[in-house]
């Protein structure tokens, strides 16, 4: 999380990285320890900083030479009727232009008052001081006086949806929205998520998910929810071990931590018994028939994990050995991914598990595949996302 992210978010206190990573790699190794103790661990790890609003009641408590204070070079007009004073920042702005877009403002401003003795002014005009983001309100006035960009980046997206919902501006919040629906969630096909570039690149990025999950969440929008499962799913597989990632995941607040650790451990044993069951593999039974296709008869049908299997003589099928020999090393490939993204892993893993032709029998074809589709369904359940109709 930048450091212009608001204030108020928990901060780790000394040594704390260190027992985040013992927490989070004892869930890790240990399944079947309740995550609920590891998150009360996590909890009690993360110290709440809320200093937002002091230095603001310090400075209407104190009084402001604002004389002192920086003018913003792009939103800082010297026919403006209203100043905003944001974190030792002064923009002067129009209040017509922001109080046709944003119905708070157009509360706030809507009634004129003249500068009177006792009041904040700077320049002759009224002040106002803000608790926000400078950076925050650089967004909202160029969307209100400038035309809303064609290159629309995630911090972007994140900032515009923040500072619009707070000050109610329908206009470019809706606009912002549209943006953020295109980004993957586990509503996307998973062939089709494993082919996107934002998943291969954002998503593998720890803050880019964290970010994500928290404007999601401040919106809290059930049309969101996918969205949010598909970050939680994201961040759970980084590598933790990475002291970046550690102080990447020290920003978020102990309720997402749990959830976090929650939905972890959960996916972790879904792959752990889908494992088990690869392991447990077996080949239909080979039936006997005609060796030739010609004036043969059609070889018996069978059906193994409901899939229709062609098993007689005459049918090609592989041998048990070689299918046995397929299926480990399907189990090599794989459990080295048993605790990170095992959705990709076995994507990429499938091509060379079949890459000799006729090396496993259709049956052991289709579980493979399976398997990442039931652990891509199980993703919002295991990270408590709110599913069904909207």
């Amino acid at each position: 999380m930048s450091a212009s992210e608001p204030s108020g978010r928990p901060a780790l206190d000394s040594g704390g990285a260190r027992d985040l990573v013992d927490v989070c790699l004892g869930l890790v190794i240990n399944m079947s320890s309740p995550p609920t103790v590891a998150a009360a661990a996590a909890a009690r790890i993360m110290t709440p900083v809320d200093d937002s609003s002091r230095s603001l009641e310090r400075a209407q408590a104190e009084g402001v030479d604002y004389s002192t204070y920086t003018k913003d070079p792009d939103y800082y007009f010297h026919d403006g009727s209203i100043c905003l004073a944001v974190a030792r920042t002064l923009f002067r702005i129009h209040a017509g232009v922001l109080m046709r877009h944003s119905t708070v403002f157009r509360d706030m401003l809507g009634i004129s008052l003249p500068v009177q003795d006792g009041d904040e002014s700077f320049d002759g005009i009224a002040v106002i001081a803000l608790d926000d983001d400078v950076e925050d309100l650089q967004v909202l006035f160029r969307l209100t006086y400038d035309c809303p960009p064609l290159d629309v980046p995630f911090e972007l997206l994140d900032r515009t949806l923040r500072i619009t919902q707070k000050y109610d501006c329908p206009k470019f919040h809706s606009w912002a929205l549209t943006y953020l629906m295109k980004y993957p969630s586990t509503k996307t096909p998973m062939e089709k998520l494993l082919k996107d570039p934002i998943w291969k690149t954002s998503y593998a990025n720890p803050t880019f998910c964290i970010r994500f999950i928290g404007v999601t969440e401040y919106l809290d929008r059930r049309d969101l929810d996918s969205h949010t499962a598909l970050a939680y799913y994201a961040l759970s597989v980084v590598d933790w071990g990475i002291h970046d990632q550690v102080r990447a995941l020290s920003t978020l607040p102990p309720a997402t931590i749990h959830r976090l650790l929650k939905g972890k451990a959960t996916i972790q044993s879904a792959c752990a018994l889908q494992m088990v069951a690869l392991s447990q593999h077996k080949c239909p039974p080979q039936t006997t028939g005609p060796s030739s296709s010609f004036g043969a008869r059609s070889p018996p049908v069978n059906h193994f994990l409901g899939v229709p299997v062609n098993t007689g003589a005459g049918s090609g099928r592989p041998s048990w050995e070689a299918c046995v020999v397929k299926r480990d090393v399907a189990l090599q490939s794989l459990l080295p991914h048993l605790n990170g993204d095992f959705i990709t892993a076995l994507d990429l893993s499938t091509p060379t598990i079949f890459l000799e032709q006729n090396g496993a029998c259709e049956s052991l074809k289709s579980f493979i595949e399976r398997l990442g589709q039931d652990i891509y369904d199980r993703i919002p359940g295991a990270f408590n996302i709110r599913t069904g109709p909207l």
